[in-house]
């Protein structure tokens, strides 16, 4: 009975010596390798930077009285002008230049 007991311990210690010396010893652990490149990102401006830009590109539009000049400028135009408030002329509408 002992051989019996005694057999799983030698196949056991044989498995080891066959694993220890068909283990290589010296080869660096395989890396594996992408096919995609890293991403170059050009820099850009941070996110308040960007709402700063859109804010200063806004559409500014100027409406005016065509019979005495007087203007102001809003950032919505208007869909009916209206009158001038002042000498009741015919108010228009245009896209104020910076």
């Amino acid at each position: 009975m002992s051989g019996v007991a005694a057999e799983p311990d030698d196949e056991a210690g044989a498995i080891e010596r066959m694993l220890d010396d068909g283990a290589p010893a010296g080869l660096p652990p395989r890396l594996r390798k992408s096919r995609w490149s890293p991403i170059q990102l050009p820099n850009e401006p941070s996110a308040e930077e960007r709402a700063a830009e859109r804010r200063a590109a806004r559409r500014v539009f100027r409406l005016y009285c065509f019979a005495c000049g007087r203007s102001s400028e809003v950032s919505i135009a208007p869909v009916r002008p209206g009158r001038c408030l002042h000498c009741g002329g015919s108010m228009l509408v245009e896209v104020a230049v910076d």
